[in-house]
């Protein structure tokens, strides 16, 4: 009985032995990530197409980086720009007060936008974005900053600087005050504005006084005013320029006329250089050559307001934030970046990527180089009092109403003390 008793504790602990290989043997089975959906909002002022549906190159962007997730999936909705009702500003303000389920993943905005959702605490932080993305941003990463931490990822840029027609013989290489006279070339631009000062102006204004800076509100330098009253009274007086311009407050107004050939320098933007470029590419024909130059300033130095559309985080969940930025990092490879800004006639906002869309080695050494020296754009706070006195005096130069120097007489006595 002895015997039988141990031998059926040795069959027992044998059997038992078994069961626990079978149990170290058998497969795990993980649990699925659960359904995440990112809701993407964009602008349909760069992402729409055929009046109501989103560019597809957008859309095969992300089908392609969900097909690398399990469970994940796209909810793209199509926004209005600007202050209009169901604008993506508007909507983030509705819906932050009363459906917050209701918000996107991500958008784009711009940067007056991006100080705005920051102050109503829409956004989330990006700081840890990848730094190598970071680096090849170079200056434009400015635009997504609000006291050095980082809420915006700069993905297309929008940068104003001269389109003209090079004449036979003319040097350009001087974009001084002198040297655009010296040739007498005259340069169109939105002049006009009612309650603050055109872009051109300010650009030239900040580029010459060191006092002032895009966080403060603009102060009064004398030597700035009169290079700039001084050089407009000239245009005038030689007849490169006239009050006309002031019938523009943008681009639009005489985009078709550049077009056609009747105005041969002209402000635009990268946009429409880069519509320009798709419709009508350079040849041989001398009549369709255009080139791409800074706005004058009195130095001459490249310079230009940094603008353009960036990604923002507003989502809260981690794992939701955390896939979010993997698919910003996937749109920004320079390659794939590259693809979509030609797809859709923007300036991608890397480095790498703009070497890669641009075929003309000069445009991809002027716009690094105009983003290197780029100033982040001014808001009507910046402009102040000062800002709207030296609109006011620059419009009376144009229409030959006072001399440049009776133009800052009335800024002094306006604002200089």
């Amino acid at each position: 009985m002895r015997v039988l008793a141990i031998w059926g504790l040795v069959l027992l602990l044998c059997l038992q032995g078994i069961v626990i290989a079978q149990d170290n043997n058998a497969e795990v089975t993980e649990t699925p990530d659960p359904p995440i959906t990112l809701a993407i909002w964009w602008p349909d002022s760069i992402a729409r197409i055929n009046d109501s549906d989103i560019h597809p190159a957008l859309l095969l962007q992300a089908d392609a980086f969900a097909a690398q997730h399990a469970n994940l999936t796209f909810d793209h909705r199509l926004k209005p720009t600007g202050g209009q009702t169901g604008s993506i500003m508007s909507t983030l303000r509705s819906a932050s007060n009363a459906a917050q389920g209701a918000l996107p993943t991500l958008t784009l905005i711009r940067r007056q936008d991006l100080l705005t959702a920051r102050a109503n605490g829409y956004l989330r932080s990006l700081e840890g974005f990848p730094s190598s993305v970071q680096l090849d941003l170079n200056n434009a990463l400015s635009l997504g900053q609000i006291e050095d931490e980082l809420y915006g990822i700069p993905y297309f840029l929008e940068l104003q600087h001269v389109v003209y027609r090079p004449q036979e013989n003319v040097n350009y290489e001087d974009w001084s005050f002198d040297g655009v006279l010296e040739r007498g070339q005259g340069i169109i631009f939105p002049a006009g504005r009612t309650s603050s000062l055109n872009d051109v102006v300010a650009l030239q204004y900040v580029s010459v006084s060191d006092e002032n800076t895009s966080d403060a509100v603009m102060t009064f330098d004398e030597g700035a005013v009169s290079d700039i009253f001084t050089y407009y009274q000239a245009t005038v007086d030689i007849g490169l320029l006239s009050g006309e311009i002031l019938n523009f407050n943008t681009v639009t107004g005489y985009f078709p006329n550049f077009v056609a050939g009747d105005i041969d320098s002209a402000v635009m933007t990268s946009t429409q250089y880069l519509t320009l470029l798709n419709e009508q590419p350079n040849d041989d024909d001398e009549d369709s050559v255009i080139a791409i130059a800074p706005i004058p300033t009195a130095s001459g130095d490249i310079s230009t307001f940094l603008s353009g559309w960036m990604w923002v985080m507003i989502a809260e969940n981690p794992r939701e934030q955390e896939i979010a930025i993997d698919y910003i990092e996937y749109l920004l490879a320079p390659e794939r970046h590259a693809e979509v800004a030609q797809e859709l006639g923007l300036l991608p906002s890397r480095e790498r990527s703009i070497t890669q869309n641009l075929s003309n080695p000069e445009d991809v050494a002027f716009y690094l180089e105009l983003i290197e020296n780029g100033i982040l754009p001014l808001t009507d706070s910046n402009i102040g009092v000062v800002g709207r006195t030296i609109q006011t005096q620059f419009a009376t130069i144009l229409t030959l109403e006072q001399t440049a120097e009776d133009g800052l007489q009335a800024v002094i006595d306006a604002v200089g003390g």
